[in-house]
C-alpha cells in the first residue's frame, strides 16, 4: 500500500509583468550571437572573455556583440569567438555552451548564481528573462529588439519529466519559469534568466526550450538550464574562478518546510499512528494533506498526527 503526504504552505499570488523593450544600458552583459552576419542566439557575458549560451545554439557561431538594444544594428562592442565548448550530451543533460573570445570585453560581466544566492531560487521567486527573440506565440516575428519580461519561477527544480525536464539531471538541473503568455521564445535561446538577490542581478539560468504541455511555440513557460550545478564545469572549461556572493544583510527568502518521518512497519489489521515532526525556517503555520489515499484502509489526519488503519 502506497500513500503520500505533502506539506502545503500558503503564499500570496505573484503578479506577472509582460515583456517590454529594454532600456539602453539596462543589460549590457546580454550578448547577441552571430553566425557570419546572421543573428543566431542570445548569450550573456560571465567573464571578460567568456560568454555563456545554450548548447543547441551550435558550433558555427563566429561573433558576439555586447551592449546592444537591437541585434540588427552595428552598434555595441563586437568581438570574434575563439573557441566553443559545448556541454557533453547537452540535449539530454545541461544545454550549455561556453564561448571563449579572442580578447577581453570592456563591458562588465554579470555574476553567476552560486553559494548562498542559490537559496533564493525557489518557486514563486520573481525573475527576469532577457533576449532578442520572437515576440509572438508562434515564434515567427523576430525584430531583433532586446526585450525583458518579469515572471515567476514556477518549478525551481524542474522535477517533473512530464513537463519536458531532462530526466538525467532532475531534480535541480533545470528550472521552469513563466507562462500565461509571458515567456522566452525563438531567438532567445542561450539568453539569461536573472534572479535579483539584494541589489545584484545574478544569472540563474539559460534559456533552453519550451516547457510542456504547450499549445504554441511560446507563451506557456520555458525550461532554463540552472547554473549552480555546473559551476565546476564552467570554471574548469573556461579557466576562470567564479566568486561566491555576499548575502549578508539580505532577508532570507521563504524556505520550504522539512518533514521528518521515521521508518515504520505495519501488518494487516493493524492501526498505525505517526506523530510527525515538521520544521519551517519561516515559522509559518503548516498543514498536512493526503495526496493519494491508500488502496485499503483509512487515514485520519489531526494536525501532524496521522493514523492509518
Amino acid at each position: 500500500m502506497i500513500w503520500m503526504l505533502s506539506l502545503a504552505l500558503s503564499a500570496p499570488p505573484t503578479h506577472i509583468v509582460g515583456g517590454e523593450p529594454s532600456a539602453p544600458d539596462a543589460w549590457p552583459s546580454v550578448a547577441a550571437l552571430y553566425s557570419g552576419s546572421d543573428y543566431a542566439c542570445t548569450g550573456v557575458l560571465i567573464a571578460p572573455d567568456v560568454v555563456l549560451t545554450a548548447g543547441h545554439c551550435g558550433t558555427r557561431l563566429t561573433e558576439v556583440r555586447l551592449g546592444l538594444t537591437d541585434a540588427n544594428s552595428d552598434d555595441g562592442e563586437a568581438i570574434t569567438i575563439d573557441t566553443i565548448d559545448v556541454y557533453p550530451r547537452h540535449l539530454t543533460r545541461y544545454d550549455l555552451a561556453l564561448l571563449r573570445l579572442t580578447e577581453p570585453a570592456i563591458t562588465p560581466p554579470s555574476p553567476l548564481l552560486t553559494g548562498c544566492a542559490v537559496d533564493y531560487l525557489i518557486d514563486g521567486a520573481p525573475s527576469e528573462v532577457v533576449g532578442f527573440g520572437a515576440t509572438n506565440r508562434f515564434g515567427t516575428v523576430i525584430d531583433g529588439v532586446l526585450r525583458q519580461a518579469s515572471m515567476p519561477i514556477v518549478d525551481a527544480d524542474c522535477g517533473d519529466a512530464n513537463r519536458g525536464c531532462n530526466v538525467a539531471i532532475l531534480p535541480g538541473g533545470e528550472s521552469i519559469a513563466g507562462g500565461d503568455g509571458v515567456d522566452s521564445c525563438n531567438g532567445d535561446s542561450g539568453g539569461p534568466l536573472f534572479l535579483t538577490v539584494g541589489e545584484t542581478a545574478y544569472v540563474a539560468g539559460i534559456v533552453s526550450r519550451a516547457a510542456l504541455p504547450t499549445d504554441s511555440a511560446c507563451g506557456d513557460g520555458g525550461i532554463y538550464t540552472r547554473i549552480d550545478p555546473v559551476i565546476d564545469w564552467i570554471e574548469e572549461t573556461a579557466d576562470i574562478v567564479v566568486s561566491d556572493p555576499d548575502c549578508s544583510g539580505v532577508p532570507v527568502p521563504n524556505q520550504p518546510p522539512e518533514l521528518v518521518v521515521e521508518p515504520v512497519d505495519a501488518v494487516v489489521d493493524d492501526t498505525l499512528t505517526l506523530d510527525l515532526t515538521a520544521t519551517d525556517p519561516d515559522d509559518d503555520p503548516l498543514t498536512l494533506d493526503l495526496l493519494e489515499p491508500p488502496l485499503d484502509g483509512d487515514v485520519v489526519i489531526d494536525g501532524l498526527v496521522v493514523t492509518y488503519t
